[in-house]
């Protein structure tokens, strides 16, 4: 089912909602609102982990779990709610490796258009998918 957003990009939303895709022991999927409330702490890890290690994503030291876990809830979950923005989360088994917010929330002349958000990479995972990967 293709939820309608303010500015009536259906089209875009369709293609980027994606329920999950599988290479080996990885997964990429689409996180729902309580997908995203469910696992909120391993977010909030992420986004701190990603900080604490230099990501360069608007937040600076010293950042707390509080505050990790106050970004996901507060700016990541109305919009994901509304049915802006769709969250894709890419794990390694049950571990959660990444994160990117795809935000298709525009103006009535950029319909077609999306803005990519907050790419986070725990530094456990990086440079491993790639070899993880591969067939």
């Amino acid at each position: 089912m293709v939820r309608r957003v303010p500015n009536g990009s259906a089209s875009l939303q369709a293609r980027l909602l994606l329920t999950s895709f599988h290479i080996r022991n990885n997964t990429i999927t689409t996180f729902s609102a309580d997908d995203l409330v469910r696992h909120l702490p391993e977010l909030g890890a992420l986004l701190r982990a990603s900080v604490h290690d230099g990501a360069s994503v608007g937040f600076v030291l010293p950042y707390s779990v509080e505050e990790s876990e106050a970004f996901w809830s507060g700016k990541v979950l109305p919009s994901l709610s509304a049915g802006a923005l769709v969250l894709f989360v890419a794990r390694h088994g049950e571990s959660i490796a990444g994160s990117v917010q795809v935000d298709y929330d525009t103006m009535p002349n950029q319909r077609h258009r999306a803005e990519v958000r907050k790419l986070l990479v725990h530094l456990a995972f990086r440079r491993q998918f790639n070899r993880s990967w591969r067939t």
